[in-house]
């Protein structure tokens, strides 16, 4: 009776452990679609605040989903696994859209440089002989071309930054540095405790299917 006991625990673990397994993956993969998606949804819809409680929303009726899909229902496990992916899944949506923003305003401001006509005529311009050493009029002109090279790259490090990306964000209200990674940490915050909550409650079957 003992070794029947003993053997039926044993299938009982593995079983949650196998079932606990299913849940993470396809919360991962739920979890990064959902991600990828909200990076790439239309600027018009990402109100700010109210995006981020909407995308933890989601991502917490998801993960409840799947929980109570997969038979997890530990309120202690399904809190601690939700609150994780869904920060984890707001930091990789910020990390991405922080990509996009780099790629975009680097290109733009290589684009301006460019196209500034002193750019342009320091690459083309002749180099007339009666102006005496043609090599010292090169090197000069190369030298001058490599230090604007150099202000570019400052000028595109300080403007795609992501203290610049955090504060692009929240550009409307016209916030400093600190206060714009305060924000940001709060929407994910929030976001987390409410997709958190309603993660639990779905996972236990009281929210509607």
């Amino acid at each position: 009776m003992t070794a029947r006991s003993s053997e039926d625990s044993r299938g009982a673990t593995r079983s949650g452990s196998v079932r606990f397994l299913q849940w993470l993956f396809l919360t991962s993969v739920v979890m990064t679609t959902l991600t990828l998606c909200a990076v790439h949804a239309p600027s018009r819809i990402k109100l700010l605040g109210l995006f981020a409680i909407a995308y933890g929303l989601l991502a917490g009726w998801n993960t409840g989903q799947l929980a109570h899909i997969t038979g997890i229902h530990s309120r202690r496990i399904v809190a601690i696994v939700s609150f994780a992916v869904i920060i984890a899944g707001q930091v990789g949506m910020a990390v991405e859209s922080y990509r996009l923003y780099h790629r975009f305003h680097a290109a733009e401001l290589r684009r301006l440089y460019q196209s500034d006509p002193m750019a342009s005529l320091m690459k083309h311009i002749p180099v007339p002989k009666q102006l005496g050493d043609q090599a010292q009029l090169k090197t000069t002109l190369e030298q001058n071309r490599q230090e604007r090279d150099r202000k570019l790259a400052v000028l595109i490090r300080r403007k795609t930054s992501f203290s610049a990306y955090l504060r692009n964000r929240v550009s409307s209200l016209r916030l400093s540095q600190p206060w714009a990674v305060l924000l940001w940490a709060v929407d994910m915050a929030l976001a987390s405790a409410a997709g958190t909550f309603f993660a639990v409650r779905v996972a236990n079957g009281n929210m509607p299917k």
